[in-house]
């Protein structure tokens, strides 16, 4: 191969490298540009995305302070209405068991019968509390046998077993 026709490949070799990269430096491109294009779309997304996220945060305690103060209006209401039809008030016509001053003077003695039952320990506790007597008790008696203690003690002791436990 003479020196001309290595000069003229080489000519067309450059020519053919300076298309490749011409063609492959379009097509960069033009992915550079789609993807630009893409993160600019995702940036836009994201942050259209966090001003209605900080909105809804804004607005959420007023929206839960409002659900919250119409349950407790239908709450009252209820209640107003549960009061009146036990006060034999409203249109009822009159027919509704009321309870008034006059009915709980009445019946005071039941009402209090039924206070003093519930205030009154139930059985387990009153045996418990038998049970933690007989124990201080046996304990004292115990201790006495055994010669154990001075008359201050043993005093001491004594007026121990009848206080009640914490």
């Amino acid at each position: 191969m003479t020196e001309e026709e290595l000069a003229e490949m080489q000519k067309m070799i450059t020519a053919a490298a300076g298309q490749i990269e011409s063609k492959l430096a379009g097509t960069l491109q033009e992915v550079l540009v789609g993807v630009n294009a893409k993160v600019e779309a995702a940036e836009a997304v994201s942050s259209e995305l966090q001003v209605k996220a900080k909105a809804a945060f804004e607005a959420l305690p007023a929206l839960i302070q409002k659900q919250v103060e119409n349950q407790l209006q239908d709450l009252t209401k209820q209640l107003e209405e549960k009061a009146e039809a036990m006060s034999g008030g409203g249109n009822s016509g009159g027919g509704g068991a009321g309870v008034n001053f006059r009915d709980l003077l009445a019946h005071s003695d039941k009402i209090i019968g039924v206070i003093n039952a519930w205030k009154q320990p139930t059985t387990e506790a009153a045996m418990m509390g038998q049970m933690n007597l007989i124990f201080r008790w046996h304990g004292l008696l115990s201790k006495l046998e055994k010669g154990g203690g001075s008359g201050d003690d043993v005093t001491k002791a004594i007026a121990d077993t009848f206080k009640p436990q914490e």
